[in-house]
């Protein structure tokens, strides 16, 4: 085998004229050890062109072996690299035939099973496609399980379609994020060995905490493993690590010059000054990126800068919001626009912007976030021959200055509420918050209960959606420390890179698992002759291997017209156009009016309901709604929520 001839082909078809040593390193590394490693895991900052190694892995495969499936966080990068694989992106030409590469996500079935020679898809369809619950069978299996017909779908077909693949994950560090998808991460790293596949997982931010529990699930199978680092001499105990220090790449981002500001807002208070920040700095910088923890809190933005005449004269019609709650269409057309932009820019983001989102600004005003999540924002800073810029850090406080408190519930105590936190600072703060609100309930740390833990009242201590003690822990870092946001290590002592601001935020309990919970993963794959494993384990992880919380489709009430009698055929352009995906959670805060489904003659129709029912197992089985005696699933839910293409879907209160 030989993917340097690949690699090399996809930089001339690519026109990758910039010198990035570290990439061929990687690919280097990874042909030396095809054949006696399954699991390779690249680290290398934003920016530096990690695609091409994805690319490399994809032309090779569907060369040489048989087929790869190429996984994004973020639909919009999905199409960019469908885009640069065809031909069809910007400077770039095509690296394989247009029938060989497709792409699968939630309303777009071009790969169906995953089935093409080159798949780019979602971690989410690769959980279902692995565990024999392809999205295409998702409702007849579900059905199959409830007795309803006898088919589960297409099972070892699709489990054999994702395990016969080699896989490529991108921006591996989100499946961190909760225990439910390193839970997943480290199943399909075992299955990846069992089955003797060959895994690649990148990203730029993976602390050092994060690996070492990823090699506590392994042991025995270290043999198995590769890192390769960007990093002058990052050991790791019983594994091998390949490192590479791309000196010039780091010197060329140290010669960027810019000073990181903080500040400390007040809720009441922190559009106005953020809208003046961006007022009192427009005239020095050409493009700037406002990044919001939340929709809500970005929507409100936007709407206060697009009144604002001194930005619409200073940034024109070049301002743009992105968030996650747009319709697929309206995501594809920001996406476009986004790449558009060329001259003075102002776009006001939330998370989606951290992930593969190819923009550069040199004014970045954001707000604060656990340190993975802030360095891969910081990866749309200066991204490209710029040399001057300024970075604004802030967050919002309390009555006391200091970073605001709030808490995730899981239910409303009864006598008994956990704050889960093992710091007695945060711990003695949040009993004196929530006794305020919990009177008569006693409050002690979760790790002091002794009973059963899964009927508890838990409350985990938040700042907006992040855990508070990172944030917190990143927060007062930045106070203390001079970061350089493009390099893991830097060249001067006096200059810390990201990494050791990883290393400080994260320890080893932040990446929690459930051993258990793993198992039952793996067992799916001891019990193939069976379905019903793998549609139990889904129902009880409420709709996703992968997600906390399972996505649903909503419309406005407003255009139920546009889809009341549409034949089953037209359907998935409907949803394409009208349909926003969110949360259960958020749609159980919404007032939903009713849901839309396909009748037993084929045709799309609505029925009118009261509410919504409490449990997802419900909403994903359909078993509380009968048409003609026939148990139908909805297509999607009918919801007073206004949207329009410009600021997406805004919830009457």
């Amino acid at each position: 085998m030989s993917l340097l001839r690949y690699f090399e082909r996809i930089t001339k078809a690519w026109n990758l004229k910039l010198s990035r040593p570290f990439v061929r390193f990687a690919i280097e590394k990874i042909e030396e050890h095809w054949n006696d490693k399954n699991i390779f895991i690249i680290e290398a900052p934003t920016g530096y062109g990690k695609s091409t190694i994805s690319a490399t892995i994809a032309i090779y495969s569907v060369s040489e072996e048989l087929k790869a499936i190429i996984c994004y966080p973020l639909r919009t990068l999905i199409e960019d690299q469908y885009d640069a694989f065809t031909g069809k992106k910007r400077g770039k030409n095509a690296i394989c035939d247009v029938e060989l590469v497709g792409v699968r996500y939630m309303h777009n079935p071009d790969s169906r099973y995953l089935i093409k020679p080159i798949t780019l898809t979602t971690v989410d369809t690769l959980a279902l496609t692995l565990f024999g619950i392809a999205p295409e069978d998702f409702e007849k299996a579900l059905k199959a399980y409830e007795g309803i017909s006898f088919s589960f779908g297409h099972y070892m077909f699709s489990w054999a379609s994702a395990i016969l693949s080699n896989v490529v994950l991108d921006e591996v560090h989100l499946l961190a994020d909760s225990t439910k998808s390193l839970n997943f991460l480290i199943a399909l790293l075992k299955l990846a060995i069992r089955f003797n596949q060959r895994l690649v997982l990148m990203s730029a931010t993976l602390p050092k905490a994060f690996k070492e529990i990823l090699l506590d699930s392994l042991r025995g199978d270290e043999d198995k493993i590769a890192f390769i680092t960007f990093s002058k001499s990052n050991k790791l105990e019983n594994v091998a690590v390949y490192n590479f220090f791309d000196e010039n790449f780091v010197e060329e981002r140290m010669n960027k010059s810019y000073d990181i500001e903080i500040y400390g807002l007040k809720d009441s208070e922190k559009l106005d000054k953020l809208r003046e920040l961006v007022k009192a700095n427009a005239r020095g910088f050409k493009g700037v990126l406002v990044v919001f923890n939340t929709v809500d809190d970005a929507i409100n933005f936007y709407k206060t800068v697009v009144e604002d005449e001194e930005i619409l004269k200073a940034f024109g019609n070049n301002i743009l919001l992105l968030h996650s709650r747009f319709t697929e269409l309206d995501r594809r057309k920001k996406n476009e626009m986004l790449k558009e932009l060329r001259d003075k820019f102002l776009v006001i983001s939330t998370q989606v912007i951290e992930a593969g989102v190819d923009i550069s600004s040199d004014l970045f005003i954001t707000e604060i976030a656990p340190a993975n999540s802030l360095i891969q924002r910081l990866g749309r800073f200066l991204r490209y021959d710029e040399k001057l810029g300024k970075v604004i850090v802030w967050y919002e406080t309390d009555d006391s200055g200091e970073l605001k408190l709030t808490f995730s519930l899981n239910r409303k105590p009864n006598r008994w509420l956990c704050v889960d936190t093992e710091d007695d600072e945060i711990f003695e703060k949040s009993v004196a918050i929530l006794s305020k609100t919990f009177k008569n309930v006693e409050i002690k740390k979760l790790s002091d209960w002794k009973g059963k833990k899964d009927y508890l009242a838990v409350a985990v201590p938040t700042y907006k959606v992040y855990n508070y003690e990172l944030t917190l822990k990143t927060l007062d870092w930045l106070k203390k420390n001079k970061l350089n946001v493009h390099v893991p290590e830097t060249l001067e002592k006096d200059v810390k890179g990201y990494k050791e601001l990883l290393d400080h935020v994260y320890s080893k309990k932040d990446f929690r698992t459930d051993h258990l919970k793993i198992e039952e993963l793996l067992k799916v794959h001891d019990h193939l002759e069976n379905p019903k494993k793998a549609v139990e384990l889904l129902l009880e992880l409420e709709g996703s291997f992968v997600r906390d919380e399972m996505q649903v489709n909503v419309i406005p009430e407003d255009i139920l017209s546009e889809f009341v009698g549409k034949s089953e055929s037209e359907l998935g352009k409907l949803l394409q156009k009208f349909c926003i995906p969110i949360s259960v959670k958020t749609l159980r805060s919404l007032t939903v009016t009713g849901y839309l489904f396909v009748g037993r003659d084929g045709n799309v129709k609505f029925k009118e309901i009261e509410k919504i029912p409490l449990d997802t197992k419900a909403i994903l089985t359909g078993v509380w709604v009968e048409d003609e005696k026939l148990r139908v699933s909805p297509v999607a839910f009918v919801a007073k929520v206004h949207y329009d293409n410009e600021v997406g879907l805004r919830v009457e209160k």
